[in-house]
């Protein structure tokens, strides 16, 4: 018995929650569809599956756009909109992957090209200026604290390396589940990308 003959596409094609196929090596514009980057990102959790409760990066990148100015908002609901596609690699896998030498290639070649066909598709700008980047990145380091306050086992990060920087935010974070994830998210980007859902 024979194997199926592929090539470096077909072998980097994954299908999506629509039915459609998405290259991971070759990103193009009319592949990406809003709905996947909601439902994926609403069926994803965060911390690797860490968290008491289950926290999703659709709850995530809601807590990260809410906390920004009007015109970055919509920036910060789709900060991680390429783990639709690359799931959500946690802070110690990429150190891990630096540590071995292809962090870097995995940034650049992988993931960096399907940010700018994310945004493209949606008529984003991209890239954003180091300013507005330092801003979500802050947004994102202060969910990310406040979720470990709120969800995580307590442990005293700093023994194991880990720092964020910020303060968490004075509200208590309660998981949502992916149901309520998918809706809330939905609602924002409808706000300011009602011609995706047309």
């Amino acid at each position: 018995m024979t194997s199926p003959q592929t090539d470096s596409r077909s072998s980097a094609t994954m299908y999506t929650y629509t039915g459609g196929a998405f290259d991971l090596l070759n990103p193009r514009v009319e592949d990406i569809n809003i709905k996947d980057v909601i439902h994926h990102l609403a069926t994803t959790n965060r911390w690797a599956g860490a968290a008491q409760l289950p926290i999703t990066v659709a709850q995530h990148s809601v807590i990260v756009g809410d906390q920004l100015p009007p015109e970055l908002r919509v920036y910060g609901y789709l900060h991680d909109a390429k783990e639709t596609y690359v799931q959500d690699r946690i802070w110690p896998v990429k150190k891990a992957f630096a540590a071995i030498g292809v962090e870097t290639k995995i940034r650049e070649e992988i993931e960096d090209p399907i940010d700018a066909a994310i945004h493209e598709r949606f008529g984003l700008t991209w890239p954003l200026s180091e300013h507005e980047e330092r801003l979500i990145k802050q947004a994102d380091l202060i969910a990310a604290a406040t979720e470990r306050r709120d969800l995580l086992t307590q442990t005293r990060p700093e023994e194991h390396g880990i720092r964020f920087d910020v303060s968490p935010m004075s509200k208590v974070i309660k998981a949502w589940g992916w149901a309520k994830a998918e809706e809330v998210l939905t609602e924002r980007l409808e706000l300011y990308l009602p011609e995706a859902f047309s």
